[in-house]
């Protein structure tokens, strides 16, 4: 019993280098997970570290696989796809479209980067509309103050023929 060794759980990456390394090289599934979990916190808060590393970060989880049956795995790793994006615009919509017209990419991958690329435009240019319905069903856009959540936005083809934007 005294040579029983007790194994320690995984903890959450703090920094952003740490959650890039465990997403690069870990054959730990748990540790995979909490680092997927945790990026999107990590990536929105340390924003100069993340400018640092944002295409290679990019990349590594565009080409990341689930090979551990996650849960939410899609959604973790666009949620820091689309983190990625709102902190370093440009250096990574121009890796992400340079790559969609690139050889040796899936439709998985290649729809992976336009719904980021429609999150990003929800979070960055619509931030600042909201849907109302009004007495007679239709709805209408009014401005607000607060964010619109990249969760609550919708493509623009199922606003098309019901929305009035003023």
């Amino acid at each position: 019993m005294s040579a029983d060794q007790v194994k320690q759980k995984a903890t959450p990456p703090r920094y952003v280098r740490d959650c890039l390394d465990a997403l690069m090289s870990s054959d730990d599934p748990e540790r995979v997970e909490l680092s997927l979990q945790a990026a999107d916190g990590l990536l929105r808060r340390n924003i100069s570290t993340t400018r640092e590393v944002s295409v290679q970060f990019s990349k590594v989880l565009l080409h990341l696989e689930d090979r551990y049956n996650i849960t939410g795995f899609y959604t973790l790793r666009q949620n820091a796809m689309v983190a990625l994006a709102i902190t370093h615009t440009q250096p990574v919509v121009e890796y992400l479209t340079a790559e969609f017209y690139s050889l040796n990419y899936s439709l998985r991958q290649r729809l992976d980067i336009l719904e980021v690329t429609w999150n990003l435009s929800c979070e960055v240019g619509v931030s600042n509309l909201r849907l109302i319905h009004s007495p007679t069903t239709m709805p209408i856009l009014r401005t607000r103050s607060m964010p619109l959540s990249s969760r609550h936005c919708t493509p623009p083809s199922m606003h098309c023929n019901k929305s009035v934007w003023i």
